[in-house]
């Protein structure tokens, strides 16, 4: 499990001591990789224990395996050309999905009486329609919410039985977090949809899915490549999988 994945997996549980480390680590991850426990602990002003302690509540068994993944995470970025770094990040998102347990996802899909998909932004909204246009193949509706011009318009309209996919790049748009706080206070059951991160969105959402992305310069071009064309092959794999998962239910 990636940093920020665990992060976002494991943020309600942290004190604020853990999030104050946690603010340290994802701000210096270079040289946090090099320093020794009690170094950290200088760094961030607490003991050993408490960075040891914010080690497990990261689902680490210690602060040596959240220090092997930090390193490994730098390692791989650092060897990447620009096209294996593309295709690593394609991987990436495919390993991901395959690993993740969606069967609540997909029960939440036919218990829901209706799903929408919220997008702001030219990809988030096209990745929105891919999603509404191969899931209509399985039967499964999805009608699209884009951004705050229709988000607010339909709230009032919304309830537990329905479910809301909400798809956002960095997921601190404030907007769509405000819209998650509105869908929570009338209990709407929300699926975030964004770069693996820490961000508010997936810790306001029930269920989170994370895509990839790296920017890959171009310097005699004077191009910098933002790819994310993974939000696109992460709505493709949850579709596969959940026809697989539909096919499982017939058999």
């Amino acid at each position: 499990m990636r940093l920020d994945e665990a992060y976002n997996k494991n943020c309600a549980q942290l004190n604020e001591n853990d999030k104050l480390i946690w603010s340290y680590l994802s701000g210096h991850r270079k040289e946090c990789s090099e320093l020794t426990i009690n170094e950290l602990a200088d760094r961030c002003c607490v003991s050993r224990t408490t960075i040891l302690r914010f080690s497990k509540r990261m689902g680490f068994k210690g602060f040596s395996e959240l220090k092997m993944t930090l390193r490994q995470e730098l390692g791989s970025s650092a060897k990447s050309s620009a096209i294996h770094t593309a295709v690593g990040v394609y991987n990436d998102v495919i390993k991901r999905v395959l690993s993740q347990d969606c069967s609540p996802i997909f029960r939440l899909f036919d218990q829901s009486k209706n799903i929408y998909v919220y997008s702001t932004g030219r990809i988030q909204s096209g990745a929105a329609h891919e999603m509404s246009r191969v899931f209509l193949e399985a039967g499964l509706l999805l009608d699209e919410v884009k951004g705050e011009s229709e988000s607010w318009t339909i709230l009032d309209s919304l309830t537990p039985d329905d479910c809301m996919i909400m798809i956002s790049c960095s997921g601190e748009s404030e907007e769509a977090c405000e819209f998650a706080k509105a869908l929570n206070v009338r209990g709407v059951p929300t699926i975030s949809m964004t770069l693996l991160r820490e961000n508010r969105l997936a810790s306001l959402s029930d269920y989170s899915l994370y895509s990839s992305a790296a920017e890959i310069p171009f310097e005699s071009l004077g191009i910098k490549h933002n790819t994310l064309t993974g939000f696109f092959i992460l709505v493709e794999m949850l579709y596969m999988k959940y026809l697989a998962y539909k096919e499982g239910e017939t058999q």
